[in-house]
């Protein structure tokens, strides 16, 4: 696993393709977003714009740029009101454990 990919700008180009509230900037290092705390958010927050029943687009949309866990993915509760950063921790942990 290279050490860049820690899931972190893969889960924030996932929600951007999944709200259009939400954009990522991958140009620079490190890459930017639009809200700029997104981390710190929940996937519901007025800023994110994510609902339940988006949950499944997003996570179809991060299968897609790692499909390598994608049976981990899959477990991500459909629940919007999760702290984007829980997710992402989640994301890396399941990278690392590739190897």
């Amino acid at each position: 696993m290279s050490l860049s990919k820690t899931g972190r700008l893969e889960v924030a180009l996932a929600i951007s393709a999944t709200s259009n509230l939400v954009t990522v900037d991958a140009s620079q290092n490190p890459f930017k977003t639009k809200p700029a705390n997104l981390f710190d958010r929940s996937f519901d927050n007025p800023g994110v714009g994510i609902a339940d029943e988006q949950m499944p687009i997003f996570k179809g949309n991060l299968t897609a740029f790692l499909p390598e866990i994608s049976a981990d993915i899959a477990t991500i509760p459909d629940n919007a009101k999760q702290v984007i950063r829980e997710v992402a921790k989640f994301v890396k942990l399941s990278l690392e454990a590739l190897g």
